[in-house]
């Protein structure tokens, strides 16, 4: 019984560093999801997050229309990384309150995007 607890905490401690590196954000930026990131270029109104923040990225990166709160990021630089947004940001913990605020608002939000979802905050406006 005693090697058996041994080996169940030694396997424990020696997952705990993988697992916490797992977690490590892979990118974080923040972002103002404007008037203009909530359409598309022909005009058509978006609706859900995932076009939202997508349209975002292709308007700071593609068109070059920045909001003064927009911050680079490595990874949606890529389009083919912005055409997972739906999954991530469904494997993510989204809250009803900040999904309403990100299709019905233009807010600053906080983008954390790990390996395999995005955590989104709203940022307070000052």
């Amino acid at each position: 019984m005693r090697k058996t607890l041994t080996a169940a905490a030694l396997s424990a401690i020696a997952l705990s560093p993988s697992l916490a590196l797992a977690e490590q954000p892979m990118e974080h930026y923040q972002a103002r999801l404007s008037h203009a990131d909530h359409f598309t270029s022909t005009g058509a109104r978006l609706e859900g997050v995932a076009e939202i923040l997508r349209q975002d990225r292709v308007n700071y990166y593609t068109f070059e229309m920045r909001d003064p709160e927009d911050q680079p990021d490595a990874f949606f630089a890529s389009p083919a990384n912005r055409m997972k947004l739906e999954t991530l940001i469904a494997n993510g913990n989204l809250t009803a309150a900040v999904r309403e605020e990100i299709v019905y608002g233009t807010p600053i939000v906080e983008v954390v995007v790990y390996h395999n979802h995005i955590d989104l905050e709203l940022k307070p406006e000052r």
